[in-house]
Parts: structure tokens; C-alpha cells; sequence
């Protein structure tokens, strides 16, 4: 037996055999492509010779995989009794909770996870994981977690909790990078340079993370009426933003789209209230 199994060996799934590896446990490895494994196999790992021999290794198992379509594929047939299942998969509430029945039904356990760090910072102190599923298991899972970052957060029992989490997050990283994109192309188009913009954004970073928590809370209570800028002002300024993307030569669809919520914020009355009301646009 070893202490630890990893299937799925990308670049995240080999940040976190290399952590473990490191820290000194016993690691079984599998990959669909083998080729992957020889890295942490020279570093002392065991390769295993399929996906459920390497369950069948370990306590143990973190998957590291594209989806829960691939998870289930992998552990078809697998002895799941007396293993713990720690998933990591891109993918909905739904289907963590699908997964969670299913490996259940097999007499394993099971949680479900998001990883909240880049390949490079597993094993460090920036690296934090969001879990949610049974708190008995989160708390078998604990040892392995501690050793691949500094922070581990059980959220609650209901096992989609986390990916929940994750996709709210994905939610709003997707317009913090866009709107980069757009910022800087802007930026460019003017003869400035994007590195400057990046600089100048870094700076406001207090701010930035204070207008966080007042949209959370703000939401949360569903009050709008402290707005330090409103809706309808916002509304205009995304308007001007939109036609200069355009007149600058390039794709103006993200300041388009963003115009037309706040606009439509605005003409559902809400032009005063400050700019997180725009959830009620998105809600219908």
C-alpha cells in the first residue's frame, strides 16, 4: 500500500504528486498517457499499471482529470470500498453530487473540490482548496490537503457546494480577464503601454478588494441604496467605453454586453442603486 494515489497527470495533477512526493509519502501515479508518469516515478513514485489499480494502492485517491464523464470512465470497475475519492474535475454541483451517489454505491467515500492556485503554487502557502462533502471525509482528507497548501476550507456537507463556489469564482474571473483584454487593447490603440494599466489596476488593490465585500454584502441583504456610483452613471460611462473599443479597431463585445445589462438595470428603475443591483438584470 501506498499512502496516496493521483490519477490524471497534467500539469496540475503533477503539481500535486511532485508536493506529495516531496513531503515524503508513499505515491502510486496513473496516467492515460504513461509517457507523463516517468517524472514523479523518478522522483520515487510507484506507477500503477490502470486507473483502479492505482485506487486499489492508496487510502487515498486525488483525481486530477478533465471532467466527470473521464472520472467515471476511470473508475468503472474500480474497488471502491474503504477508498477515499478526493475529485478535483472541472464541472456543476449536479455532477458532483452524481459522483458522490456513485462512488457511495460502490462503499467509498467521497469529496469534491476546487483548487484555488496556479500549478506552481501547490505546495506553498498561496495554494488554497475548497472542499464540500461529508465532514468525516473532509477530515481523512486533511492530511493529504495540508501538505499541497496553505489553506483547506470544508464548505458543508452537500458535496455540490464546492463547484459551486468554483463556478461563482469562474464567474467573475472570466470578466476580470476579458476586461483586461479589452482595457489593454485600448491601452494600445492609444500608444499606451498594457504593462502601465496593469501597474496602475495592481495599485487600486485595497479598493478593488473592498468593493468585493460591499456587492457581497449588498446582495446577500438585497440593499442597493448605498451607491458610491450608480447604475445609471455606470450605465453611460460603458456606453462611451463601447464606442471607443470600436473606434479603436478592435472587437467591442464584452463592452457591448456590458453596457446592455446596466442599460437594462437602469430601465427597470434601478438607475440610482449601486452597481451590484445589475443582479437583477441577470436574474430575468
Amino acid at each position: 500500500m501506498s499512502d496516496v494515489s493521483v490519477i490524471g497527470l497534467g500539469d496540475m495533477g503533477t503539481a500535486i504528486g511532485r508536493a506529495l512526493v516531496s513531503a515524503g509519502l508513499a505515491v502510486t501515479v496513473w496516467n492515460r498517457s504513461a509517457a507523463k508518469e516517468a517524472p514523479l516515478v523518478s522522483m520515487g513514485a510507484t506507477a500503477a499499471t490502470t486507473a483502479g489499480a492505482a485506487i486499489a494502492a492508496s487510502p487515498v485517491t486525488v483525481l486530477c482529470v478533465s471532467d466527470y464523464a473521464a472520472t467515471t470512465a476511470l473508475i468503472e470497475g474500480a474497488a471502491l470500498q474503504d477508498r477515499l475519492l478526493m475529485q478535483f474535475a472541472s464541472g456543476t454541483p449536479a455532477q458532483a453530487r452524481s459522483m458522490e451517489a456513485r462512488v457511495r454505491q460502490g462503499g467509498g467515500r467521497y469529496v469534491d473540490g476546487a483548487i484555488g492556485a496556479w500549478p506552481r503554487q501547490i505546495g506553498s502557502p498561496d495554494a488554497s482548496f475548497t472542499l464540500s462533502g461529508n465532514a468525516d471525509d473532509f477530515a481523512a482528507a486533511r492530511p493529504v490537503l495540508e501538505l499541497l497548501g496553505g489553506q483547506s476550507t470544508h464548505v458543508g456537507s452537500d458535496v455540490g457546494h464546492a463547484k459551486a463556489y468554483a463556478n461563482a469564482g469562474l464567474a467573475y474571473f472570466a470578466g476580470h480577464w476579458i476586461g483586461f483584454a479589452q482595457g489593454a487593447s485600448i491601452s494600445q490603440s492609444e500608444g499606451l503601454d498594457p504593462a502601465v494599466l496593469g501597474e496602475m489596476l495592481a495599485s487600486m488593490g485595497p479598493i478593488l478588494s473592498n468593493d468585493l465585500l460591499l456587492m457581497g454584502r449588498a446582495i446577500a441583504s438585497d440593499a442597493f441604496d448605498e451607491a458610491d456610483s450608480t447604475i445609471k452613471t455606470i450605465a453611460g460611462d460603458l456606453n462611451w467605453l463601447a464606442e471607443l473599443a470600436e473606434t479603436a479597431g478592435g472587437n467591442n463585445e464584452f463592452a457591448r454586453l456590458a453596457a446592455a445589462l446596466f442599460t437594462r438595470t437602469r430601465d427597470m428603475g434601478l438607475g440610482d442603486k449601486q452597481h451590484s443591483a445589475i443582479i437583477k438584470a441577470l436574474r430575468g
